[in-house]
């Protein structure tokens, strides 16, 4: 059995919200995002659900807290024949929608030995747009739906990369905000001496004003 909680990644290392949020992009596009997660090295070895020693989240067990840094514990190699995630806890607030901006803690573990890959807690979280094409598929479909305050467990297939491994990432469901796609409130006039601004069909334009600019800060 392997406790997959070891020290952090070093510096040098690319850091896991690459792959949950940006290349994860988390993170974040398929096969930026797993050249992310790359530990450097040579290891070319795939892992198929075929000769895993374990092949199933149900033999994953996660234990701790939400918001504390769980420990992950499996018989590893892991390889499945499909990825797929599982809820650990269920939180108490609203439900995660497609399109919102949502912010995690995480930990990103290899499958082929249990090692870290990255890991946000107690450090700054990730935050990324939900649904976004930058996001792998099995993560949107793991946390849409799910209320924030939810821990959930995600498998997701990086053989065919750098990392030549599955990849088990716990994720903390801290926030989900809906940003707004124009400002709203009580329209103020405009000086006569600054610039103004007309919206037509929700698009901004900015007229600027006769004469010279002001000579200090407005």
């Amino acid at each position: 059995m392997v406790a997959a909680m070891t020290s952090g990644p070093s510096p040098s290392r690319p850091t896991w919200h690459r792959v949950v949020a940006g290349g994860i992009a988390l993170v974040v596009v398929a096969g930026a995002l797993f050249a992310s997660c790359s530990s450097g090295g040579s290891d070319t070895t795939t892992t198929t659900a075929v000769d895993a020693s374990t092949t199933s989240l149900d033999d994953v067990t996660v234990s701790g807290a939400f918001g504390e840094e769980p420990t992950v514990i499996f018989t590893p190699p892991y390889g499945a024949s499909g990825e797929t995630s599982r809820v650990i806890s269920t939180g108490t607030g609203p439900a995660v929608e497609a399109g919102q901006q949502v912010t995690v803690d995480f930990v990103g573990i290899k499958g082929t030995d249990g090692s870290e890959l990255d890991n946000t807690f107690g450090k700054a979280p990730q935050t990324f747009d939900m649904g976004s094409k930058t996001l792998l598929p099995v993560i949107t479909d793991a946390l849409v739906g799910q209320p924030v305050g939810s821990r959930v467990l995600v498998a997701a297939d990086a053989t065919a990369s750098a990392t030549a491994s599955w990849v088990l990432m716990v994720i903390d469901i801290k926030d989900a905000v809906t940003i707004p796609t124009s400002a709203s409130g009580e329209p103020v006039a405009p000086r006569d001496d600054l610039p103004t601004v007309t919206v037509e069909d929700g698009v901004p334009t900015v007229t600027k004003p006769d004469g010279d600019p002001p000579s200090g800060l407005v």
